[in-house]
Parts: structure tokens; sequence; C-alpha cells
């Protein structure tokens, strides 16, 4: 009983407002009664990522043993050894436990059970193919290494068991990622912490609420702040208040809520984050907020990170494998745009020359990996005088020194085509964030953090940027993109690599340059 009126004495009041989000089923109202002692204990429990991971395994095993035994185990000769024959199921177990070995190797490699991209509708299945992909073409090496058969059937065999396979895969993780997304399988979370990164975690949400699985209820504060201090917050903020340690501790116990993300920091309220990691004992989920804001924006906050600034600094050493898929990328791009600017050369050569007087190519000095210098290509897209005094200038919307078929080599983005010389010659790579003047550079790295970490990679011909973000005008649109750049860079994989290109195809097939 004294506990109870203590607990009354000291929690805030709640705002009585009900959240609009898309699935959120625990209003403010629902808050209110857990203030109260009267909200009962959730009686449907949902699904944790690792019930979903496991889920996902589980459906890819089935499918690949069921066709892989059809298509594949099944034609598969007898072998004779020295004693005896070997008995069909013994060859068959023998098999299937090979390819079951391959399909774990090749999983791993791209990250097909990560949870991060689990409930993505493209990504998901995307690493699934490549990973079924990669399957194919190690079954068939071992294969061929081992048997004596003739390489045209197996190749027969192996096409089949694929071509099969990745549409039923596809339509599986796609199934899975979308169930994810349905209001019954949602999870339901609270912000721990009022701070800058909270806010721009549940403004991402609010502007874009398919990107994640959780739908934000509220804030939990991090200190007990009065009625006053409190009404500000509910104007200031993109969700409610629903009070602080006593109410968070009270969701806990009833199980009300499935995540909690941890927007403060253990010095500025110990009793607060000690309150969370006893959620964790429930089954509760407790994520840092950067790593949400990372998931759920594709960017890292470079304004927002304060003391954690390795946040900002580039991943790990790459491993070999992705380096040689880069190195592979660049040279096949490179030699194929050779073949496809030489083709092109002749028509846009006396297009730009009869629009505009003046020189077919743009050369303009860049910075590239480490700010080494180097020339860059393009095709000339503005009139020769864009840059009367010789002084750099930023680039406009409907920029009016772009000529007429300027602006539609840009739409096209056919003016970036000479590009490839430079990607052929090893100063520039097919993805990474646009090399920029060493104008820009000095005067954007003195305004915004971690600017010069874009130098740590080799710059591209398109990048995670480019497909994300538009053409930057501006100082604080250069932010914004840095922001894509940063976790490119952090996070480089085969998989972000096909990401951007087929993004990059759909940009250029809807006309989205400049």
């Amino acid at each position: 009983m004294l506990k109870e009126q203590e607990y009354q004495q000291q929690s805030e009041p709640v705002p009585r407002r009900s959240y609009q989000g898309n699935t959120a089923t625990l209003t403010l109202s629902a808050a209110s009664h857990c203030e109260q002692g009267q909200l009962s204990r959730r009686t449907r429990r949902r699904l944790s990522s690792s019930d979903w991971r496991l889920i996902l395994i589980g459906g890819d095993s089935l499918l690949l043993l069921v066709t892989f035994t059809l298509l594949i185990v099944r034609n598969q000769p007898p072998v004779e050894s020295s004693s005896r024959l070997i008995m069909p199921w013994e060859m068959h177990l023998a098999w299937i436990g090979c390819a079951a070995l391959l399909w774990g190797f090749a999983a791993r490699l791209t990250r097909a059970y990560d949870l991060n991209g689990m409930s993505s509708r493209l990504v998901s299945p995307l690493r699934a193919m490549i990973t079924l992909l990669l399957l194919a073409g190690l079954w068939f090496a071992l294969s061929a290494t081992l048997e004596g058969r003739a390489l045209h059937s197996l190749l027969l065999t192996t096409l089949s068991f694929t071509s099969v396979s990745l549409p039923l895969i596809a339509c599986w993780r796609l199934a899975i990622a979308q169930c994810l997304h349905l209001p019954p399988f949602r999870r339901q979370g609270v912000i721990v912490g009022i701070s800058p990164i909270g806010e721009a975690i549940a403004r991402e949400l609010q502007a874009a609420p398919r990107r994640s699985t959780i739908d934000i209820v509220g804030y939990i504060s991090s200190a007990e702040e009065n009625l006053q201090a409190q009404a500000e917050f509910e104007r200031a903020l993109p969700l409610p208040v629903l009070g602080g340690r006593l109410m968070l501790q009270r969701l806990i116990e009833q199980q009300a809520i499935d995540v909690l993300i941890m927007a403060t920091e253990y010095q500025e309220n110990p009793a607060l984050v000690q309150e969370a990691i006893t959620g964790t004992h429930l089954g509760i989920s407790l994520v840092p907020a950067l790593c949400v804001y990372e998931n759920v924006s594709g960017k890292i906050p470079v304004e927002q990170i304060g003391g954690q600034w390795y946040i900002a600094l580039p991943g790990a050493n790459l491993s070999p494998l992705y380096l040689c898929w880069r190195k592979l990328l660049d040279l096949t791009f490179g030699l194929m745009g050779s073949l496809l600017l030489l083709l092109l050369l002749p028509p846009l050569s006396l297009l730009i020359r009869l629009d505009s007087p003046g020189p077919i190519f743009h050369c303009q000095e860049r910075l590239g990996k480490n700010g080494r210098k180097f020339k860059m290509y393009k095709f000339r897209s503005m009139r020769v005088d864009a840059e009367p005094e010789g002084k750099a200038q930023w680039a406009s919307y409907n920029d009016a020194r772009v000529t007429r078929i300027g602006r539609f080599l840009r739409a096209t983005h056919l003016d970036e085509l000479p590009q490839v010389l430079n990607i052929l010659r090893g100063e520039m790579s097919l993805i990474g964030p646009r090399p920029e003047r060493e104008e820009f550079v000095t005067v954007l790295e003195k305004t915004i953090p971690f600017y010069r970490c874009r130098l740590s990679v080799p710059p591209g011909l398109t990048g995670w940027a480019q497909v994300k973000y538009h053409y930057t005008f501006t100082s604080q649109q250069a932010l914004e993109k840095l922001q894509y750049d940063l976790y490119y860079i952090k996070h480089q994989s085969c998989i972000l690599d096909i990401l951007i290109l087929l993004r990059t195809i759909i940009e250029v097939i809807k006309l989205r340059g400049i």
C-alpha cells in the first residue's frame, strides 16, 4: 500500500491523446491506465527476432531440400567403393549434407540471415537469390571435380535447380518480410531518453513508417521534469512523453512493449538505464538509438552522435573476397562502358557542338582517395563561360548555365559516361562517394564534421548518396549527403553494391537527373 502511494506521488502525469501510428495498439490512454495499475498483462506474445530467424532458416531449408532432392540428388549416379556398392539412400544423404555445408558457407558470405535485412522486401530476397546462385556455382564446381558425368548434363541439372529454386525462395523471403510489416506482427517500442537522436528516429519513422517493423508510441523521460517542462516537450517533440522511470518499470512489468530504444547515456541517468536493462530479462529487446537510426534511415547522423565520434569512422578492413568483387566490377564496367562511349561519342559530340560552341569534354580537378588529385572527365553540359571568374560555384536547380543538350545529358546521366576512363585508370570506382572539387572540400570540412572521411575510399561514378538524395546545391544539403556517404563507407558489401546498381538503373530509366 505504501509503495503504491509512493508511485502515485512520484509518477508524472501522462498526456491523454492517442498516438496514431500505423499499427500502434498501445495508446497514451492505455499508458494512463498503466500508471493507475489497471493495464492487464498482454496475453499475446509477439515473436522475437530470433524466432523469425528460425522460421526463415526452416523455410529456406525445406524449400531447398525438396528442390535439391527432386532435381539433383535423384539424378546422381551411384558410386562404387573397393568393397561394395554404396546404397542410393547413403549417397542421397551424403549429397544433401554436402549441399547444406555449401549453403551455410554461401549464406555466411552474403549475410543471408542477418536480422537487420530480414524485414526488407528487397534486401532479404536479394540476399537469398545471391546465396542460391553461389550455392549452384559451388555445387557445379564440386560435382564437376568429383564425378565423371558429362559437363553438359551436369550444367543442365544445375540450371534446372536454379531456375526452380530462385522464384520459390524469393517469394518465400518476400512473404516473410511482408508478414513482419503486418499489424499483428509489428513490435511496439518506446524511446528511452529525450535527445536529438531520439527525436531524429521518431521523425524518420513518421516520415516513412514502412522502413521499420517497430511502432514507437512515445518517449520515456530521462529526468523528472515538472509540469511546465513536460508541456514544452509535448509541443516540441514528434511523439508524446509517456512518463519517467516508474512508467518504464510498469510498462516492463506488464510486458506492454517489445523494444526499448536507448537514447540516453548511463552517466545521465543510471537508474533509468538499469531499469531498461532489467527489461531484457523478460525478453524485451534493448537496442542503441544510433543503430536504429542507421537501419531506418540508411545514413549516419553526424550531428547527433555527440561523444560517440567513432560511429562515423570507416569500418574495419574489407575482406579480400569483397575487394576482388569490387575490382571485377570496376574492370567489367570499365570495359563495357568504354565500348558504349565509343558508340555514343560521334552523335553526342555533334549535338554538344551544335548546341553550344566549345569543347566536347569538360575536365575538372577532383580529389580522390586519400586526397589525391586527378582529372575527372565529363561531357560538357554547361556553357563555356559557366564560371567566368574562375571561381568554383555551386550548381543550382534549373541552372541557367546548363545547355539544352546538357539537360538531356544530366537527366540520363550520360554526361558522366567519360568517367569510365577514370575507372580504368584506377582513379575512380564504379560505386563510392562522388568526387568533389578541392575548393568545396576545403570549405565544407571546416563546417561539417567528418567530411574528410569521404576521402578514405575511392570516389565512385554512382553511390548510396546519389540514389538516396538529389544533387547538392548548399552546404546543408552537402551535410545530408555526407551522412549517406558515411553509411556506405561503413557498411560496404556486395549486397549493398548490387542494391545501389539496381537503384541507379531505376534513376536513369526515370530520368531523375538534374
